[in-house]
């Protein structure tokens, strides 16, 4: 039985990332398919990963020259996160067709 309507059971490890490449080569790879239909990027999220990015900087002396979003889907994350910290910012998207890098600068 799956959680989600129509989702594959999970037999192991094999099974868990062919089910995902499956799922993420059969969505259309834009705001609405990427976000299940829930293309808002949450403030509160936001809002409380900010602090948390700068402290892991912080604490870990990062220097904020370039990083890589990986899993970075359609990019939110990377627009209001990453970039207002980092000069460059490398989204790869492993996963689905049109699978690719991009880069994104200031």
């Amino acid at each position: 039985m799956s959680i989600v309507a129509g989702a594959k059971e999970v037999k192991n490890e094999t099974d868990f990332y062919s089910n995902a490449k499956d799922y993420w080569n059969g969505v259309c790879p834009n705001l609405d398919g990427m976000m299940g239909g829930l293309p808002q990027l949450s403030p509160l999220d936001l809002k409380e990963s900010k602090p948390f990015l700068e402290k892991i900087i912080q604490k870990y002396q990062i220097e904020t020259g370039k990083v890589c979003d990986i899993g970075a889907g359609i990019g939110r994350v990377t627009q209001h996160l990453f970039l207002p910290v980092f000069k460059q910012v490398f989204g790869a998207k492993p996963l689905f067709k049109g699978s690719s890098v991009q880069n994104f600068t200031i």
